[in-house]
């Protein structure tokens, strides 16, 4: 039997924005973090000798992406092109125009591509037929179906799901009825499956793409399933995967492995392959009253790897910001040289101290209750001690 291997990618999300992230060329690091990951993705394909390459939608951030980044990927499908591997592309939802004609930079590959780039961002009629090495080869492209204009038709919210996946069945049955005398059949989809796991620090509400049960979408029938849109790589049946991203996007994927898939439709085999992301690294900081935000964060950063990105959640008293904002050149000198962060996000997550019962917290004088403290903790001691003492103690108070 001839053996004809499929790489299974996608979720690029090239162009992303770097939202809140603060690091001496962050957005260009981020974005060649990005690239390098496709870059090893299709070098893999070429050295493991792959006759197709499924990228299952999402390749860019926005439909209207930067002319450098658009280049850049262009370049990096011609690598595929000069070693005649197909290369089969979906839209995903962030690949679809958010306005009736707008246009979208993927649909050069319409001309541009042939005869090895075959982009679809609509369900077609028929399902591409390709054939290598002498047997047939369906593919059966949907890409993301935009909820609002199926909401645009019905007359009650309560109907958009059965009217949905009516849709997603009917293009379904539609392929399947133009593929019964076809060597091998595959079915490559921009959607929610039913039972795929989205991550542990994702909270996913779908309001345009509900999710959609196993079943429709014929696994018996398709000797694999090509699925993007979730960012988590899984299988969920033994020929139904997604190929999740191909970097972490942001902290909700810190903790997850990232990979792509290499299926032999001769044998049924798939092998899952990783792919090495930049580190990223939630830590979060307590900080007590009258301690200098600067010791506390350095005293958590021991298990921070090199070159990673890390979020810091610190909590303390509503004067944590502006304690933490006149210090922010020794956190930056703290992260950037002596940890070797290549950038870093700050949240804050506040708390009001507690006071007895029927203080008014906005009068509270805060040097008095100080002063007061340590003239009776100091109870007995010289009076220029004292004085000392409670200086020194707003000094670091007003810090």
């Amino acid at each position: 039997m001839t053996r004809i291997k499929v790489l299974h990618t996608g979720d690029f999300h090239i162009g992303i924005p770097v939202v809140g992230i603060k690091g001496k060329g962050i957005r260009e690091i981020r974005r060649n973090d990005i690239l390098n990951n496709i870059k090893y993705i299709f070098n893999t394909a070429i050295k493991e000798e792959v006759d197709i390459v499924i990228i299952s939608g999402d390749i860019f951030h926005s439909p209207t992406p930067k002319p450098d980044d658009f280049i850049m990927f262009d370049n990096l499908l011609r690598m595929l092109e000069e070693h005649k591997i197909h290369i089969v592309i979906i839209a995903g939802n962030h690949d679809r125009p958010r306005a009736r004609g707008e246009y979208n930079y993927l649909e050069i590959y319409k001309w541009r591509g042939r005869p090895y780039i075959h982009y679809f961002h609509t369900p077609q009629e028929k399902p591409l037929v390709l054939n290598i090495k002498g047997a047939n080869i369906g593919i059966a492209p949907i890409p993301y179906i935009i909820g609002k204009i199926i909401r645009a038709h019905i007359r009650r919210m309560s109907e958009f799901r059965s009217k949905y996946l009516e849709i997603i069945n009917s293009i379904v049955n539609q392929y399947i009825n133009n593929m019964k005398n076809l060597d091998y059949k595959i079915l490559v989809g921009h959607l929610t499956v039913e039972g795929a796991t989205i991550g542990p620090r994702i909270r996913y509400i779908s309001y345009d793409d509900p999710p959609i049960p196993k079943r429709m979408l014929r696994p018996d029938f398709f000797d694999y399933i090509a699925l993007g849109h979730i960012h988590k790589p899984q299988k969920l049946n033994g020929n139904m995967c997604y190929s999740g991203s191909v970097e972490k996007i942001d902290f909700s994927e810190e903790i997850e492995d990232k990979s792509f898939w290499i299926f032999n439709l001769a044998d049924g085999t798939i092998k899952e392959y990783p792919i090495k992301c930049r580190p990223m690294k939630t830590i979060e900081v307590n900080i007590p009253p009258l301690t200098q935000p600067i010791s506390a964060v350095e005293s958590s950063l021991s298990n921070v790897p090199n070159e990673s990105i890390i979020r810091l959640i610190l909590r303390g008293e509503t004067g944590l910001v502006r304690r933490i904002l006149e210090k922010i050149d020794a956190l930056e000198n703290l992260l950037f040289n002596r940890f070797k962060v290549i950038g870093y996000k700050l949240e804050f997550e506040y708390y009001t101290p507690v006071t007895p019962r029927g203080m008014d917290v906005e009068r509270v004088d805060f040097s008095k209750i100080l002063s007061e403290y340590i003239r009776s903790r100091y109870r007995g001691r010289k009076a220029e001690v004292i004085d000392k003492a409670i200086k020194y103690g707003l000094e670091m108070f007003e810090k």
